[in-house]
């Protein structure tokens, strides 16, 4: 195997410099690439210096690995990042990993890469363990059909490993841009699944897509949907969110309308 950079690990971080010693430390240990086969971009959003010290302090004691460190400043939101990464990264493979995310074990990234490599997929992924402070439970999802993406709204597919072609985070797309960036990736594409767990995902209860509003979740799909109409287009389903959200849209102002009138009729009396 030629000695060159083979895969890009995209890591975003912002001032959780433990966890990004677990993440960095799970991928140095993969198993069977060499030295300069893979590289590790980390970008920090962080407010302070304790990521970028400790950063170079880590490249010193890893001098052999490909580690690229860069800072913005000033901090840009994480969807930006997500965009700076891929902007950063130099090779045709890549798979993002989250500063908290650890792969499952030492052969996760070859599992991934052998699969996709040598089948001439477009995107692999695997099994995924979500871990919180009370428990961990592995999760699968199988999909391999773009339409079935597409209309089941999947966004698990953040520890991908992806075959390189032109994409960028929509940041219109806002709590649902991972599933708008995946929607976008799978189109027309090879996906392949492998039963096999690659990595561990940390579940905190302050995370965003844990407590997604019902309206802002009909809201975001039926920005996807038309984003896509073009691509096997489901008519039942789009306008099933679309009456939701609209009807729900016109009781919150029918209360509001009643709260105003209960307002009124109070300072009247």
């Amino acid at each position: 195997m030629k000695n060159e950079i083979l895969i890009s690990i995209l890591i975003p971080t912002y001032n959780r410099v433990t966890y990004l010693k677990e993440c960095l430390d799970s991928v140095l240990i993969q198993k069977w690439f060499l030295e300069n086969e893979i590289e590790i971009i980390v970008s920090d959003n962080s407010d302070n210096n304790i990521t970028e010290n400790f950063i170079n302090e880590y490249k010193l004691n890893n001098k052999n690995k490909i580690i690229i460190y860069n800072k913005n400043t000033p901090n840009i939101w994480p969807i930006n990042n997500f965009n700076k990464l891929l902007e950063l990264k130099k090779w045709y493979y890549f798979i993002f990993l989250s500063d908290d995310d650890i792969f499952f074990d030492d052969k996760s990234l070859i599992s991934l890469y052998e699969w996709i490599k040598i089948n001439n997929y477009d995107l692999a992924y695997g099994n995924n363990s979500l871990l919180s402070d009370k428990w961990i439970k592995e999760y699968k999802s199988c999909l391999t059909n773009s339409k079935k993406i597409f209309y089941e709204h999947n966004i698990w597919f953040w520890w991908t490993l992806y075959k390189d072609y032109w994409c960028k985070y929509d940041l219109n797309a806002w709590l649902y841009t991972d599933y708008d960036f995946n929607v976008n990736y799978v189109i027309n594409k090879k996906i392949t699944y492998i039963d096999y767990n690659t990595v561990i995902y940390r579940l905190h209860e302050w995370q965003s897509i844990n407590s997604i509003p019902w309206i802002i979740d009909k809201k975001m799909k039926i920005y996807i949907f038309n984003k896509f109409k073009w691509y096997k287009y489901n008519l039942n389903a789009y306008f099933k969110i679309f009456l939701l959200y609209y009807l729900i849209k016109f009781l919150n102002i029918i209360w509001i309308y009643y709260v105003i009138l209960k307002i009124i009729k109070k300072y009247e009396k």
